[in-house]
């Protein structure tokens, strides 16, 4: 965990061996996150306050071959 980089979540990708061996690239899309102390992450330009947060959990994406 870096400082303003990483929160500690509890999100994961669950997949079989065949679609893991399969992955180009995968991550977390935070920016519908609402940051609560400081903005640690880019947060989209319409996100004012907590209330208007996406949710708690960011995306989780994945690229396939």
């Amino acid at each position: 965990y870096r400082m303003g980089v990483n929160i500690r979540q509890e999100d994961y990708l669950l997949l079989s061996p065949a679609l893991f061996s399969n992955i180009k690239s995968s991550g977390l899309n935070r920016k519908g996150v609402w940051p609560e102390k400081r903005p640690n992450w880019g947060i989209y330009s319409t996100l004012q306050n907590k209330n208007q947060a996406a949710s708690w959990h960011p995306g989780i994406w994945a690229i396939f071959f």
